[in-house]
């Protein structure tokens, strides 16, 4: 009777269902984030020499990678996942990978071949990054 009552418990437990697919998806994405914000904010001169960018847009994407990195490390290491949390994660790097694609695509900022070659594989690592969140949340779905 124990092991049943347990059992049942821990189905009923958000703590206890969440899969750690998504956790480790979500905190990969935040220091990936942060990474590249802070990447953005100590080399904006370097980086806009060598993708033929703006400094002042480097910098703005930095710092805004940086909120983005600390909200999404909010959300992956919380006890219990908030799949409302989960879900704005992951439609933000649908809408970057979707934004980050059409800048390429337009030559958005003019940006040189080595610019656009990052923003492609930017737009990659985020995408991939976005399915394993959504297979993670998924998962966590079947099994509540």
């Amino acid at each position: 009777m124990t092991t049943q009552s347990s059992t049942a418990a821990a189905r009923r437990s958000p703590s206890r269902s969440r899969p750690r697919l998504l956790r480790a998806a979500l905190l990969t994405d935040a220091v990936v984030s942060g990474l590249n914000a802070l990447a953005y904010l100590a080399a904006a001169t370097v980086l806009a020499d060598l993708f033929d960018a703006d400094t002042g847009t480097l910098r703005w994407l930095g710092a805004f990678l940086v909120l983005y990195a600390v909200a999404v490390w909010f959300v992956g290491s919380r006890p219990a996942i908030s799949r409302l949390g989960a879900g704005l994660v992951i439609a933000a790097n649908g809408a970057w990978v979707l934004a980050s694609i059409a800048a390429a695509m337009t030559q958005w900022g003019d940006p040189s071949d080595v610019g656009t070659a990052w923003i492609l594989v930017q737009a990659a690592a985020v995408a991939v990054l976005g399915v394993l969140e959504f297979a993670g949340l998924s998962a966590g779905r079947r099994n509540a």
